[in-house]
């Protein structure tokens, strides 16, 4: 299980290696909510989502040998782009397996900061395999986006900057996909405000964590369809699903629709351009799905990252 003290030590090493992310309100979205609505604007972070946090802390912890040969990754796009960077930075090279769903602007920067990119699979998990197979075959670290308790402790640090600045925050909504973030702020955020509540927000048409939650294990869906690539997820990650099934206060699901209402009125509305995921956390909170006792609240943009026809297909174009 992953400790507060890990978080705190997370927050030391990625010091200066990441930015520390304006938390920002709006009057038009407070409006819509019905709620006093903070937003944790990670589309700013470095890479222009929070996936940069645990993957610096995480490679940082490799040794010298292992950062001499490499590392292997998969990941739609957020995880892949942090990799690329902090390796680059820490001169390990870093292969990235990213599946065919993944928007072409994210592989497309994968590259552009020096990693060895490999489409496998149409998903998430069919890519996620494949890097396994790759690293077991060639003895490298495989880094998981969001099943490490080293990932899980950088990503903590979000909830640690939210309440320094707004410690009157009541609730967090977060869109949950292996469930790295929302173990991060479970963790963090719990210790810190034990009466804090802790929402994690999926797509329809990709429950995992939900479905999950109510068998009491994790399961693998058959199938998932969604546009938010970044929850895009058949399967949540173990240790993920241990601390969010102990800890967390809630599931809510969103439909594409809401998304794309969402992600439009983040744009037109806030002037913030938040990824599909990211619009999921604030659809939750536009169509009041939250329970009404929650009155302060703060939502995770967690990237900023949209393929162009991604982005016109949302706006309806």
């Amino acid at each position: 299980m992953v400790r507060y003290e890990d978080v705190v030590a997370a927050r030391e090493t990625i010091a200066g290696r990441v930015f520390r992310t304006p938390l920002i309100r709006n009057e038009k979205l407070d409006e819509a909510a019905g709620a006093e609505v903070w937003l944790k604007l990670e589309n700013l972070q470095r890479t222009n989502a929070f996936k940069i946090r645990g993957g610096t802390n995480r490679l940082a912890a490799l040794s010298p040998a292992e950062r001499e040969r490499g590392i292997v990754a998969a990941s739609t796009g957020s995880h892949a782009k942090g990799m690329a960077l902090a390796a680059r930075e820490l001169g390990i090279p870093a292969t990235i397996v990213m599946p065919r769903a993944a928007p072409q602007v994210k592989v497309d920067a994968v590259r552009a900061d020096g990693a060895n990119v490999l489409i496998e699979g149409d998903h998430y998990d069919d890519a996620c395999a494949y890097a396994k197979q790759l690293a077991e075959s060639q003895g490298l670290p495989q880094i998981s986006s969001f099943d490490d308790p080293l990932i899980i402790a950088g990503q903590g640090s979000l909830a640690c900057e939210i309440l320094e600045d707004q410690p009157e925050i009541d609730t967090f909504v977060a869109p949950i996909g292996g469930g790295g973030l929302a173990s991060g702020l479970l963790v963090a955020g719990k210790h810190l405000k034990p009466g804090l509540r802790v929402f994690g927000v999926e797509a329809e048409g990709a429950p995992s964590m939900t479905e999950s939650l109510a068998a009491g294990r994790p399961l693998e869906l058959p199938q998932i369809n969604t546009v938010a690539d970044g929850i895009a997820v058949r399967r949540p990650g173990t240790l993920n699903f241990e601390i969010v099934q102990k800890l967390i206060d809630g599931t809510v699901l969103v439909s594409e629709n809401e998304i794309a209402a969402a992600f439009r009125f983040c744009l037109e509305k806030v002037k913030i351009l938040a990824e599909p995921a990211a619009a999921a956390a604030v659809a939750a909170v536009l169509t009041r799905k939250l329970p009404a006792t929650c009155r302060r609240l703060a939502v995770i943009v967690t990237g900023g990252n949209v393929d162009r026809e991604v982005m016109l297909r949302l706006l309806g174009v």
